[in-house]
């Protein structure tokens, strides 16, 4: 849990990064951070928080219970963190839009909530 912590008073911290913070933790997370990543931001607070502390990836399987969408984002991470890595690199040093990686997000999140 060093590493959550570390990553909270440190990192750049979005509401669907706390929900995975919180489940990691063995918390369950408030009502308003059930959200899931909605864009290539919020996706790369996400991945820096699971880079910084790896042993969040082991609360995964948690995390994807919390909605479809949810589900869609943890069962398709390593294919979407490292179509954000390819199109702009570590915390958007290559670039500063992620049109790729925004409309793979929207893809899977559209037919998450169809499943819904």
């Amino acid at each position: 849990m060093q590493n959550i912590l570390d990553w909270y008073i440190d990192g750049e911290t979005g509401i669907s990064s706390k929900a995975m913070a919180a489940i990691a933790c063995g918390k369950a997370p408030k009502d308003q951070y059930w959200n899931h990543p909605r864009d290539p931001a919020d996706l790369n607070r996400c991945i820096k928080l699971v880079d910084k502390a790896p042993e969040v990836k082991e609360a995964f399987g948690e995390i994807a219970k919390l909605s479809n969408c949810w589900s869609a984002i943890i069962e398709n991470w390593d294919d979407l963190r490292e179509c954000f890595i390819n199109e702009v690199g570590y915390d958007w040093c290559n670039a500063k839009r992620a049109p790729r990686t925004y409309k793979k997000m929207e893809a899977l999140l559209d037919a998450a909530r169809k499943a819904a």
